[in-house]
């Protein structure tokens, strides 16, 4: 589910995984690494939620669609502050 609604949870949201990388992002990152530190909150009490490689990336594609984020040559992804 791509929004928040009455039934789904930010956590369970594009919208909400968007907002979590956008607050991981403290230095650029490759799509590995950024996993690597989203995924131990997947599935815990503060994200109730579980997702794959599939959500980050629309949520990364959100990002970079509204000018939040960019993608490096060396592959990175860094904010756009």
């Amino acid at each position: 589910m791509l929004l928040p609604d009455k039934h789904i949870r930010i956590s369970e949201s594009v919208l909400g995984v968007a907002g979590l990388l956008l607050a991981t992002l403290s230095q650029p990152l490759s799509l590995d690494q950024l996993m690597g530190r989203v995924s131990p909150m997947f599935g815990s009490p503060d994200w109730p939620a579980e997702h794959g490689t599939d959500s980050v990336v629309l949520g990364l594609c959100f990002l970079n669609a509204i000018g939040l984020v960019d993608v490096a040559d060396n592959g990175e992804v860094h904010r756009c502050d």
